[in-house]
């Protein structure tokens, strides 16, 4: 109540969940001069989208309503929130067709976002050489980071063939940090 009187019958509409039942907030049936009421409800956005793969937008819109006197004052807000597709991939390759243990060999990882939102904190796990880098970028939408790292194939090598296996996870931060979500891909090079 932004006023400087009582409000009487005080009601919300949302026009995703209708109206809200109120009435665990009045104990004495008004809300005064000052005061708040704060409530959530959550909303589940849907797997399938309208329009894979563009970004589309929910909005959601709420209005309240209270009387004074012989008037009824409303007031309405509304509050939209993109609905994105992050996506990563990782390509990892060798430029030779075989090695010999002992021998040095030079692997190359180009990790690509092909999502529609930027992607930060990426980071690539190589278990077999025991590395993990941190990109020291964040990737928008169709943007690609491309390294290399050479590695000793191992005396005592039993695999044949050795398929070196990576890992990329970027992460999604939106904005006010509501949700962070992670993203992940894997690639072997023989």
């Amino acid at each position: 109540n932004t006023g400087d009187s009582m409000l009487f019958n005080v009601r919300v509409y949302d026009d995703m969940f209708g109206w809200f039942n109120l009435d665990q907030y009045q104990d004495d049936g008004t809300l005064n001069a000052g005061e708040s009421w704060v409530f959530n409800i959550n909303y589940t956005i849907p797997n399938q989208d309208p329009c894979m793969d563009e970004i589309w937008e929910v909005c959601n819109t709420a209005t309240v309503e209270a009387d004074f006197c012989h008037a009824t004052l409303t007031d309405s807000d509304c509050w939209c929130i993109d609905v994105v597709h992050p996506r990563i991939s990782l390509e990892k390759s060798i430029g030779c067709d075989g090695a010999e243990p002992g021998d040095t060999v030079t692997y190359w990882f180009n990790v690509l976002n092909t999502g529609d939102i930027e992607l930060q904190n990426i980071v690539v796990e190589d278990a077999d050489i025991g590395m993990i880098f941190n990109l020291p970028v964040s990737l928008g939408p169709g943007a690609s980071y491309c390294f290399s790292w050479d590695f000793t194939i191992p005396m005592d090598i039993i695999a044949d063939p050795f398929c070196n296996w990576a890992k990329v996870t970027g992460y999604v931060i939106t904005d006010y940090n509501c949700h962070v979500v992670s993203v992940s891909d894997c690639d072997c090079a023989v």
